[in-house]
């Protein structure tokens, strides 16, 4: 947000860190809400991906007899999608 709508790099104020700590103490209100979208935004591709990705490989190498094995495989991708979310960030 801060390098492509504001053109200033946020790494270089404050702590230095690129997060939305360092954003809202330099750059301050309206824009913090932006990058908080964004941060979630992130997250939730990458729960949708997961899923998606786990329960269409469920159902393509036959694991998922029947939907609710499916479904299963798909909320274990998002788990996991959602732990390595926390993880990285």
């Amino acid at each position: 947000v801060s390098k492509y709508i504001l053109r200033d790099d946020v790494r270089n104020h404050g702590s230095g860190n690129a997060g939305l700590t360092n954003f809202y103490r330099t750059f301050g209100g309206p824009l913090t809400l932006v990058v908080i979208l964004c941060d979630v935004l992130k997250a939730v591709v990458a729960v949708l991906l997961g899923s998606w990705l786990l329960g269409t490989a469920a159902g393509a190498n036959g694991y998922a007899a029947s939907a609710q094995i499916s479904a299963m495989w798909a909320l274990f991708g998002e788990y996991w999608a959602a732990v390595f979310c926390l993880l990285g960030h």
